[in-house]
């Protein structure tokens, strides 16, 4: 587990590590630059010409010292100052330490440079960048020049809000302590390039304070979040699973969630769907139980909860009356956990909008025991909200619905926010050719499996999202981004479990 933190996070490590602990921030500062030095020197060649772009705070006095630290490697490193020479007190001490030592500073043009260090602005921005530093960041954005970002690039918020259109276009981020929300979320995260969160000395037990609720996994982390298997066991002890999917002639949904659990590692996988689907599904996956909600749904859906550990509806099941009898007599008959995905979320939506008493009702049916995956369209819907807040907001909506309803969020994008109302992960495996019909599906059978193997909710839906992801990685890297589809993900899960 690897922490994230926003601005107001950030801000708050660092003043407890001065003020409480008693760290000098001077010494923060020159491990911050070390940090960054070590970076430039690993990725850039010793003849190459370094410009370091300062801001006045103290982003800017981070480049100051990083560009004395090169310069005393044997760089050459010029300073250009973006906002005067009169700053913050860090600004000053490091303006001061640079002059005595020979730092030379510039104001000239960047084509003499085959290097850039983004020192303009730090996590503290909050306006859009215009005037002349706007137009020296998109002169740096059309060169070829490889760009170092210090903790964040320029016009990017730590929050992952778009606060500018002008953005610093970065190669490498290195950033301090914690990993950035704005870093990996939003459009903004293709601006950060590779990101190296460097340890510059802040204690752990502020870290934890300050941003133990907020974390992601990285790679190596997988078997550690995985359910285990036991050596004394049968197909009972690792679950059953019910999905709930598919309508008239749409087997292609519940398949490939069914599909999935199984090979997430769910003991036993029933499909309940339309009948027309029988054929498809029974050929295509011999393992699975199946039952039809459409000739005696009563008595199907009865049995299909009795079998159940946890159950997955809505993918493909459309949104017609019938559907809505069967999410609701999943819901009220039921006390298993729950995973609410693509229709199921729509028929919510509907029924809040339409009937907001007995969607309320429904819901509240749901407390404690629920994960909903719905992408930014169908969390646009079951707010009424529109599609464009959402996506600006992928965070602190997904919080605000896990909390009002007591239930775990997946609030599935680019990079996939998972909420229980209090603690957030954010997902950072992945990749675009994932953006492909039924991957979602996937998606709702690998946390399905999770759950019925004893993952918590929460825990099922955060290591439900890292082991997708990686299977989409893990085929990209195999193959090509282009060619994935859902299938691919199923299949690609054998090499990553």
């Amino acid at each position: 587990m690897r922490y994230l933190s926003d601005t107001a996070m950030a801000k708050k490590i660092d003043e407890l590590s001065i003020k409480e602990i008693g760290i000098p921030s001077v010494v923060l500062m020159e491990r911050a630059a070390m940090a960054v030095a070590a970076c430039v020197c690993k990725n850039t060649p010793s003849q190459n010409k370094i410009l370091v772009l300062c801001g006045n705070g103290n982003n800017g006095a981070d480049g100051i010292a990083t560009a004395r630290m090169l310069k005393e490697m044997g760089y050459h490193v010029d300073v250009m100052l973006m906002c005067g020479e009169k700053g913050s007190k860090e600004f000053d001490i490091q303006l001061n330490i640079a002059n005595k030592i020979g730092v030379s500073f510039v104001n000239e043009a960047l084509c003499a440079y085959e290097t850039i260090i983004d020192a303009i602005f730090g996590i503290g921005l909050s306006r859009s960048i215009e005037g002349r530093i706007a137009e020296i960041i998109n002169a740096v954005n059309a060169t070829l020049c490889k760009v170092f970002a210090i903790d964040v690039p320029s016009g990017i918020s730590a929050d992952g809000i778009r606060i500018s259109d002008v953005i610093m276009r970065a190669d490498y981020t290195v950033t301090f302590g914690t990993n950035k929300l704005g870093l990996v979320i939003g459009k903004n995260a293709e601006y950060a390039g590779e990101i190296i969160v460097a340890d510059i000395g802040f204690p752990k037990a502020v870290m934890d304070y300050v941003c133990g609720d907020y974390f992601y996994y990285e790679d190596s982390e997988v078997k550690g979040i995985i359910p285990r298997r036991r050596p004394d066991t049968n197909k009972g002890s690792y679950g059953k699973v019910l999905a709930v999917c598919g309508s008239y002639n749409m087997a292609g949904a519940a398949l490939l969630c069914a599909k999935a659990a199984y090979k997430s590692g769910a003991g036993m996988v029933k499909v309940i769907s339309h009948s027309s689907n029988r054929n498809i599904i029974q050929t295509a996956l011999p393992e699975g139980l199946f039952d039809s909600y459409d000739d005696n749904m009563d008595i199907s859906l009865s049995k299909g909860i009795e079998f159940a550990d946890t159950i997955i509806i809505g993918p493909g099941l459309g949104t017609d009356e019938m559907s809505l009898s069967v999410l609701e007599y999943v819901v009220k008959n039921s006390k298993c956990n729950i995973i609410v995905d693509a229709d199921g979320i729509n028929i919510l939506a509907m029924l809040l909008k339409n009937d907001n008493e007995k969607g309320k009702s429904l819901m509240a049916q749901l407390d404690g025991r629920c994960i909903i995956t719905p992408h930014v369209v169908e969390m646009a819907r079951l707010t009424d909200k529109e599609k464009k807040e959402v996506k600006s907001n992928l965070s602190d909506i997904a919080i605000e619905v896990a909390k009002e309803y007591n239930i775990v969020v997946v609030q599935k994008d680019s990079r996939s926010i998972v909420s229980d109302g209090e603690r957030m992960y954010v997902n950072i495996s992945g990749n675009n050719g994932m953006a492909t019909a039924g991957s979602g599906d996937v998606l709702s059978g690998i946390i399905g499996a999770f759950v019925a193997q004893g993952k918590s909710l929460f825990e099922g839906a955060c290591a439900g999202c890292f082991v997708h992801g990686l299977s989409g990685d893990d085929y990209a890297l195999r193959h090509n981004r282009y060619s994935l589809t859902a299938s691919d993900l199923i299949d690609s899960l054998e090499n990553i479990l």
